[in-house]
């Protein structure tokens, strides 16, 4: 029983030590209207790199409006990203938000100093009625 307890309080503290450290670093999570307000604010617009890292047929069946395709399952996605790199605010997202994560990493090796994750992805954008284009 008390082997169990350390375990656990050893669990425990390793996991708000990660979310410390996570916290701390460029990344962070955004909703969806967050998301919306920021890229439909005139004065935000032109700092703001929104790209859409799923497959190509995903992209093309709909995306946010203005989003850049930048497949996350590219071999040289870590180099199609780089040429934004200057922009000051840089958002992901995927289907679900399961992808992010990774690609987030990579951006921010690369140089991004903010990046914005979508929460849950293009399914909780249209989840809440929000704009999607297939163009």
């Amino acid at each position: 029983m008390v082997h169990h307890k350390r375990q656990a309080t050893k669990y425990i503290a390793v996991s708000i030590i990660l979310a410390v450290l996570t916290s701390c670093g460029a990344v962070s999570r955004k909703s969806p209207r967050d998301i919306q307000k920021m890229i439909t604010d005139p004065d935000m617009r032109q700092d703001i790199v929104l790209v859409d890292i799923r497959s190509s047929s995903k992209y093309a069946d709909g995306h946010i409006p203005g989003a850049l395709h930048i497949p996350f399952r590219s071999k040289k996605f870590d180099e199609l990203l780089y040429p934004y790199r200057e922009t000051p605010v840089l958002i992901l997202y995927c289907g679900r938000g399961l992808k992010t994560e990774k690609a987030a990493q990579i951006a921010e090796e690369s140089g991004f100093t903010q990046i914005y994750i979508l929460e849950g992805g293009l399914s909780s954008w249209k989840d809440r009625g929000l704009p999607v284009t297939s163009d």
